[in-house]
């Protein structure tokens, strides 16, 4: 009897490394004829277009518009928010954005992409989520908010949706504060990822997507590689604001983004002659956090010179790292950096503007006041 047992489990054991090896073959070969997976093991960068659909009191607009690109051999993650705000001109009259790409097929949102951005985009996937869909992925990556708050699912998509009188720009940085703290989330929990494969077939019902199930399944698996929030980078898109308060495409300011998109992410190594330039800005509400800063960054990093620190324009409730000159790489290593050895929690904020004349902006928001730095006493504090 101990012998027929003993047959039967190694028979089984045979088969179920039979299964699993076919399975593999079967992934692989899937993987070549996928174009976004197939683009991904050959080194290459894919975008992908998300929408998130709002479709509340018979309306049905584009809540969210974020134009998304991987890439695994840097790695980066790129994302360019559009505002939903934002002025498209069509013949003679003028429509927003968030309306015409949520009433518009995939290929017409590609067109109507082509008439803004002054690269061509090679967009291999469409997604447009439900909120049904949105509220599935917090329960599966846990609603971690910035400050460390747990919130149920409902709050958290009322914090995602929540525009304050600072419009539709202010919102979609926290959005990118929420997006980086769920990122966090899967590299420290990534059984979380299981959860959400699990519920690949629900979600396929609350998002209208040409992305398979299974390469659905198979990019969930690869993206806990790239989830590190020093990978992302948050593209603000360039608008401008005229006298009746309505957003417009900045062409020049797209113009300048253009070479950063298509980056590969290794160059901006500043020259060796001399360090990285910074401004440092305070959008906290305590006083005098821009000077201890400063104070820190020029005594115990020689790699950085403060040209200048100050007041922000307006409060921000989360600090920022805000590329002006230079590359991404450039971008990676300073927020590295600061990360690491000031205990800030930084964003990359890729916004080129030379009139700046400083490599980066470091914006200082309500959580730069817990810094590691300044739970200490520092000389630099009593002066």
């Amino acid at each position: 009897m101990k012998k027929f047992f003993t047959h039967w489990a190694l028979r089984a054991r045979q088969i179920l490394i039979l299964v699993i090896m076919i399975g593999l073959w079967a992934l692989l070969g899937y993987e070549w004829g996928s174009p976004v997976l197939s683009a991904l093991a050959r080194g290459e960068p894919c975008e992908i277009l998300i929408l998130g659909l709002d479709e509340s009191a018979g309306t049905h607009r584009a809540d969210m518009i974020a134009l998304v690109r991987l890439d695994f051999s840097v790695p980066a993650v790129k994302i360019l928010q559009i505002p939903r705000d934002t002025i498209l001109p069509m013949g003679t009259a003028a429509r927003k954005i968030n309306s015409l790409m949520a009433r518009s097929t995939p290929r017409e949102r590609e067109s109507l992409l082509a008439q803004i951005l002054p690269w061509k985009s090679s967009i291999e996937r469409h997604a447009a989520f439900h909120y049904g869909a949105f509220l599935d992925l917090i329960e599966s990556v846990g609603p971690v908010t910035p400050t460390q708050e747990r919130l149920t699912p409902e709050e958290a998509l009322a914090a995602w949706r929540f525009r304050d009188a600072g419009g539709d720009l202010e919102r979609l940085k926290s959005q990118q504060s929420l997006t980086i703290c769920w990122a966090d989330s899967i590299v420290k929990r990534p059984w979380s990822l299981l959860k959400l494969l699990l519920k690949t077939p629900h979600l396929k019902t609350a998002v209208e997507t040409d992305m398979p199930a299974l390469e659905l399944a198979a990019l969930l698996l690869r993206l806990r590689t790239v989830l590190n929030p020093a990978h992302f980078y948050f593209f603000e898109f360039p608008s401008l604001l005229n006298n009746q308060g309505r957003l417009y495409v900045n062409t020049e300011g797209l113009n300048r983004l253009t070479a950063l998109w298509l980056e590969s992410g290794t160059g901006g190594q500043p020259p060796k002659s001399r360090p990285t330039t910074l401004e440092v800005l305070n959008g906290s509400n305590r006083p005098g956090l821009a000077l201890a800063f400063t104070r820190a960054l020029r005594r115990q990093f020689q790699e950085f010179d403060v040209l200048y620190f100050g007041n922000a324009p307006r409060p921000t409730p989360f600090s920022r790292l805000i590329l002006r000159q230079g590359g991404l790489g450039l971008a990676k290593r300073t927020l590295v950096s600061l990360n690491k050895r000031m205990g800030l929690g930084l964003l990359q904020i890729i916004s080129p503007n030379a009139t700046r004349e400083v490599d980066m902006t470091l914006l200082l928001g309500q959580n730069a006041a817990q810094a590691a730095l300044l739970q200490k006493k520092s000389p630099w504090l009593d002066f």
